[in-house]
């Protein structure tokens, strides 16, 4: 699985379950900030739905 840079370095440095909720959600907010950035550039990228 490829991962952004932060987030293995996240998932490896906290042990156990905190790190790959850490790692869950430091993935959640880059797929949020990833969504808002298209919906800003291409309004009608989500007209499908």
């Amino acid at each position: 699985i490829l991962k952004p840079f932060p987030i293995r370095i996240l998932e490896s440095s906290l042990s156990g379950g905190i790190g790959i909720m850490a790692d869950d959600m430091l993935a959640g907010i880059y797929t949020n900030i990833i969504l808002q950035v298209l919906l800003a550039r291409k309004p009608d990228f989500f007209s499908f739905i």
